[in-house]
């Protein structure tokens, strides 16, 4: 109902969850405290796949504590979030993307072993005492989806801004905006 004015206006909320909050009218999202303003527990949750930097929850999550989800690496004890062109791919001299480990494992970046991208980590936050709570993840730490498979939608968003663009946003969950494009 975010897009309708008066679903902000019909109701009242000790908690608040805005789904895809940067496809939401903005306008409407400024109704959002109004809703929770006589509530004793007053949470209010934003959630989104992040679109460009610096925007909407790009710029929330930077304004937050900024957690990441941190992997130790059972080899050698690093501790790591784990990044797509660290820990999972590596583009080669002559311009081929390649997984960093042939078993399509995740590697830690430290000493280059395979890490367990789904074994137990912990939420760190990179600026503790900040007000807020800020959490972003990636599909590099899913059950359900592979670095190979990863890999082959990468190598086919190549030379398209629109798929790289959703490859950043949807699969690695970051903001991307091409080159070029403010």
């Amino acid at each position: 109902g975010s897009n309708s004015p008066n679903d902000f206006r019909s109701f009242t909320a000790d908690r608040v969850v805005v789904d895809e909050r940067d496809f939401c009218v903005e306008t409407n999202l400024a109704l959002l405290e109004d809703r929770i303003a006589h509530s004793r527990v007053k949470i209010m949750r934003r959630i989104s796949t992040p679109t460009t930097p610096d925007r909407r929850i790009s710029a929330e999550y930077a304004a937050s504590d900024s957690r990441k989800y941190l992997l130790r690496c059972e080899a050698c004890g690093e501790r790591q979030d784990l990044e797509w062109e660290i820990n999972a791919v590596e583009k080669t001299d002559d311009g081929q993307w390649i997984l960093r480990d042939i078993a399509g494992r995740a590697v830690c970046r430290a000493c280059g072993k395979p890490i367990d991208r789904i074994g137990r980590g912990e939420w760190v936050p990179e600026f503790p005492g900040r007000g807020v709570a800020g959490f972003q993840i990636s599909r590099l730490y899913s059950p359900t989806v592979t670095i190979p498979h990863l890999l082959e939608k990468w190598r086919l968003a190549q030379g398209d801004d629109t798929k790289v663009q959703v490859f950043f946003n949807s699969d690695l969950g970051r903001p991307y905006q091409a080159k070029g494009s403010r």
